[in-house]
């Protein structure tokens, strides 16, 4: 169960490597209103420490739409 997370919506507009001995790898997101930075832990001690992803513009799933309609 994932009760310690929850969804951001927005715009990824940049992207910063991680660097020294705890490397996070950065990304600025924006909303309609705020800026947010997302860390994310690429050497974690917990295995798997991988970080994988896909940018698919086209991508559809059946809850797509449900974050489609998701407020900020």
């Amino acid at each position: 169960m994932l009760d310690n997370y929850g969804v951001w919506k927005g715009h990824a507009i940049e992207r910063r490597l991680g660097a020294g001995s705890s490397p996070h790898y950065q990304i600025h997101l924006i909303d309609e209103n705020d800026h947010f930075r997302v860390a994310v832990n690429v050497m974690s001690q917990v295995s798997p420490s991988e970080v994988e992803y896909l940018i698919d513009d086209r991508f559809r799933h059946h809850l797509t739409d449900t974050w489609e309609a998701l407020p900020t």
